[in-house]
C-alpha cells in the first residue's frame, strides 16, 4: 500500500481549510441562533403586551349589540377550488365571512367563536372594544390550528351605527362606503413587515401570504402579519343595504360595479331568482365569456327570498368572470 506523506505547505493549506470550514459554521451556526433568540422575543414581547392592556381594562361580558333589523341572504361556491375554505357567521347581531387559507380550520374554528370575542371588552369605546376582542381571538387561534388562516370581514350595530370591520382582503360594501383590502404592497403593510424582519417578494409576505393581516397563521407572526381589524363607523340611516364578499368576488369586480349592480337589482326587487341573476349577468357582459353560461353550476330556487338571490346571482356572476377562488357573498337588507 502506497503511504503519502505531506510536506509542511500541503499541511499548512489543508488547515486553513479546515479553519474556514469551522469560521463558516460558526456563521451560520450565530445567526440560526439569532434567528431563534429574536422569534422568542417577538412572542414574549407580543404577550407582554396583550397582558398589559388586558390589565388596564375593565373586563366585563356583555350583551350590548343591537339588532341588524336586516333581512339577510348568503350564497357560497367551491368555484375553480378542490374544496371550500370560507365559513361565514349570520344572526341577528353580527355578519361574518371567514376566507380560509392553508386549510379551512381558522376559519370555521373562528366562525364559531368570534361573536364572543367582540361582545367581551367593554372599554366605553366600541372601535376599541372589536379591535380588542379580534386580535386576543386571533392571539388564541394558533394554540388551536396552527397551520392555517383566515382573512375576515364583518358588521355589527350599536348605539344606532353600523361598524364595518375587516382583516385582509374580505371586503364591506355600502352604498357609500367600503373597507380596504390589507396587502404586503401598500407602504404602511410593507413598513411593518420590514420592522418585523419578513420581506415583501412578488406582492407576497416572505414570497407567501398575499395579504399582510389575517387571523391564525401562526408562521407569518414573527414576520409583521397580524390580526388588526380597521373599522368603519356610518349612521344606521346612510345605507339600505350592505355587501360582505371574500376576494373571490372582488377580484373579479370592482366596488362600483357592485354598486351599480344592486341598484338595478333593487328596481326589480320582485322579480325570480333566475331574473335577478341574468340582471347581474347582463351587466357584466362586456366581460363574460358567454359560452361558460352553459356549464353555469348556480341551481336556481325560484322561491328564494330576494336578498338569497342577490347574493347567488353575485357568486354565479363571479365565476363567469373567471374568478379562481371560492366565492362567498352575504347580501343584507333593510327590512
Amino acid at each position: 500500500m502506497e503511504i503519502k506523506f505531506y510536506n509542511e505547505s500541503e499541511f499548512e493549506q489543508q488547515a486553513k481549510r479546515t479553519e474556514q470550514l469551522y469560521k463558516k459554521l460558526h456563521e451560520v451556526y450565530g445567526r440560526k441562533k439569532l434567528q431563534v433568540e429574536r422569534s422568542e422575543q417577538i412572542k414574549n414581547k407580543l404577550q407582554c403586551e396583550l397582558d398589559t392592556i388586558n390589565k388596564q381594562i375593565s373586563i366585563q361580558p356583555q350583551q350590548s349589540l343591537e339588532d341588524l333589523q336586516m333581512s339577510v341572504g348568503h350564497h357560497t361556491a367551491i368555484g375553480r377550488r378542490n374544496s371550500n375554505e370560507d365559513s361565514h357567521v349570520i344572526t341577528n347581531k353580527i355578519l361574518v365571512i371567514l376566507d380560509g387559507h392553508g386549510g379551512s380550520e381558522t376559519a370555521s374554528i373562528g366562525a364559531s367563536m368570534i361573536l364572543q370575542y367582540v361582545e367581551y371588552y367593554e372599554t366605553g369605546n366600541v372601535i376599541t372594544d372589536l379591535k380588542l376582542g379580534i386580535l386576543n381571538l386571533d392571539h388564541d387561534l394558533p394554540d388551536i390550528c396552527s397551520e392555517s388562516g383566515a382573512t375576515l370581514a364583518f358588521i355589527i350595530k350599536k348605539n344606532s351605527k353600523f361598524y364595518l370591520c375587516n382583516a385582509g382582503d374580505a371586503r364591506v360594501l355600502t352604498q357609500n362606503n367600503t373597507t380596504c383590502d390589507h396587502k404586503p404592497t401598500d407602504p404602511f403593510e410593507k413598513d411593518r413587515i420590514e420592522r418585523y424582519g419578513g420581506i415583501v417578494m412578488n406582492g407576497r409576505v416572505n414570497a407567501q401570504l398575499a395579504v399582510s393581516r389575517a387571523i391564525g397563521d401562526k408562521a407569518m407572526k414573527i414576520y409583521g402579519v397580524c390580526g388588526l381589524i380597521d373599522i368603519i363607523e356610518i349612521d344606521e340611516l346612510s345605507t339600505d343595504w350592505i355587501l360582505i364578499a371574500c376576494d373571490g368576488l372582488f377580484d373579479v369586480m370592482d366596488n362600483e360595479d357592485v354598486r351599480e349592480a344592486i341598484e338595478c337589482l333593487l328596481q326589480n326587487i320582485n322579480t325570480s331568482t333566475r331574473r335577478n341573476s341574468q340582471i347581474v349577468i347582463d351587466f357584466f357582459y362586456k366581460k363574460i365569456d358567454m359560452t361558460d353560461i352553459a356549464k353555469m353550476s348556480c341551481n336556481y330556487k325560484e322561491q328564494l327570498q330576494f336578498e338569497h338571490t342577490v347574493a347567488q346571482a353575485f357568486v354565479c356572476a363571479a365565476y363567469l368572470l373567471k374568478s379562481s377562488d371560492n366565492i362567498s357573498v352575504i347580501f343584507a337588507v333593510k327590512k
